[in-house]
């Protein structure tokens, strides 16, 4: 009989369960705004019968959602894998995924009937002049108690950990120390990493809100400077953290494939630390272009943005490929869907890096460009690497082995119609068509005929998405009444 990828103490079941039901509800609310995404670009697509009219609305609610729900995945992955070397409070948990739905739904509410099209990103003075008045109150309650849920589920892992190592063993301090007892799992230690920057952008939306609310309940007025660095410190690094604790599951998942594991090390631990560093300061790279803001500023932005992007990226793929090249792998869905999704990471970053650069950034910054090396390291990266550990869980719960057609069909498939995606964001940016335009002009006819063929790949994905989720939430149904 073939030994469990994963043994967990029986205390953990509940954990796991409650982790289960949040994987199976993120698999059917991730079609939202998969099909805002959709309605968007059919629109650029001047597709007949489809009106721009929503264009916007569109445009907020698919990054509000489509980062929330992801990020909310993470954490759930997160425990999961946490519940084998420690025990995440579950009431915890069901109380922020409670906050998390609802806060959800308020911001749909408030999007599509409070009229708030603000972008995802909801600039200032933008949320204190559209919409309704309930609208405005509807949506920053709604990023509030987003918020909320997030930082419960945080304080759930943090206090979990704390149970069994000190804030300097998480952290990974004592192996700079030279220190190698006691062993700290790389994928906690890099959590542990990547939560303390959660919660230091989280703190920051605090500010950011409080903001929002003194001038939206008096005549004050806040600093546009200020509250547009409030916005990115705490939105890029919210999507930066949840890329890294995707990779966090990498070092924890995916040498299992090849029946080794990855150790802790001096150099990890530095790595990873100086990460947390660097990764609060590489949001500047999108205000190069405000320029009152100090030019020392700027260049901090850039060499931040080289820095968070090149150390955790470069450690990672080599410590990959190094375990690949030396372990006799088992090549099934998960472990190829998680190279692979490397492979587009590392091409998202790439990418990053080159539109972090000051002189190019200028040109290419309001382009297409930007949604491309974005989708391309969120999108086809770190969401596929979530399905990726999802299906070894839903396998392993259910007690069911893989099928063949779901690797050699729905899996390229899955990869052709996300890369392709893509690919048109990339040519897109490559020939000036500008970022955030619902329609595009008779000059621009090339985006609007690219914006045509994404769709069709968007089909191919959703297609074989939607077979893939079929079978990830029968499995995990199945493990729940094991």
């Amino acid at each position: 009989m073939k030994e469990p990828l994963f043994s967990v103490p029986i205390s953990n079941f509940l954990l796991r369960r409650v982790t289960l039901v949040w994987l199976m509800l993120s698999l059917v609310l991730f079609l939202i705004p998969a099909v805002f995404g959709l309605l968007m670009r059919s629109i650029q697509a001047q597709i007949p019968g489809i009106s721009a009219q929503y264009f916007y609305h569109f445009l907020t609610s698919h990054g509000l959602l489509m980062v929330g729900i992801w990020f909310t995945t993470s954490l759930a992955l997160l425990s999961f894998a946490f519940s084998s070397y420690v025990s995440p409070n579950p009431l915890l948990i069901i109380i922020a995924i409670a906050l998390i739905v609802v806060g959800a739904l308020m911001s749909l509410w408030a999007v599509f009937i409070g009229d708030m099209a603000t972008g995802w990103y909801f600039l200032y003075p933008l949320p204190l002049r559209l919409g309704t008045v309930t609208g405005r109150v509807m949506f920053f309650a709604a990023i509030g108690v987003l918020g909320v849920g997030w930082l419960l589920w945080c304080i759930a892992l943090f206090l979990a950990v704390a149970q069994r190592y000190t804030l300097r063993e998480a952290l990974g301090w004592h192996y700079i120390a030279k220190e190698t007892a006691p062993n700290v799992p790389p994928m906690i230690m890099i959590a542990g990493v990547s939560l303390v920057a959660v919660i230091i952008c989280l703190l920051m939306a605090v500010i950011l809100l409080l903001l929002f609310a003194l001038e939206f309940l008096s005549t004050a007025s806040n600093d546009a400077l200020l509250m547009k660095n409030l916005v990115f410190v705490f939105g890029h690094t919210l999507v930066n953290m949840n890329l890294y604790l995707v990779i966090a599951l990498v070092y924890e998942y995916f040498p299992k494939y090849g029946g080794g594991e990855f150790k802790n090390s001096r150099m990890l631990a530095i790595v990873w630390n100086s990460v947390l560093c660097i990764v609060l300061f590489a949001y500047f790279h999108h205000l190069y272009m405000d320029f009152a803001q100090p030019s020392v500023i700027q260049y901090v932005g850039q060499f931040a943005s080289y820095g968070a992007g090149l150390m955790a990226a470069t450690f990672t793929i080599f410590s990959v490929l190094a375990f690949v090249m030396t372990h006799r792998m088992e090549w099934s869905f998960s472990s190829i869907a998680t190279f692979t999704a490397i492979a587009m990471w590392t091409i998202g970053g790439i990418a990053a890096v080159i539109d972090a650069t000051i002189p190019v950034n200028f040109k290419m910054h309001n382009t297409l460009w930007v949604p491309a090396h974005f989708h391309s390291y969120y999108f086809t990266g770190a969401v596929m690497m979530m399905l990726a550990f999802m299906w070894t869980i839903a396998m392993e719960v259910s007690g069911r082995t893989e099928q063949t057609w779901i690797r050699r069909v729905v899996l390229p498939l899955l990869f052709i119609g996300g890369g392709g995606f893509v690919l048109m964001f990339y040519l897109s940016g490559m020939q000036s068509v500008p970022r955030r335009y619902a329609l595009y002009p008779a000059l621009l006819g090339h985006g609007t005929a690219l914006s045509y063929v994404a769709v069709v790949f968007i089909l191919i994905f959703l297609l074989a998405y939607l077979v893939l989720a079929g079978v990830l939430i029968t499995r995990m149904i199945r493990g729940l009444r094991r």
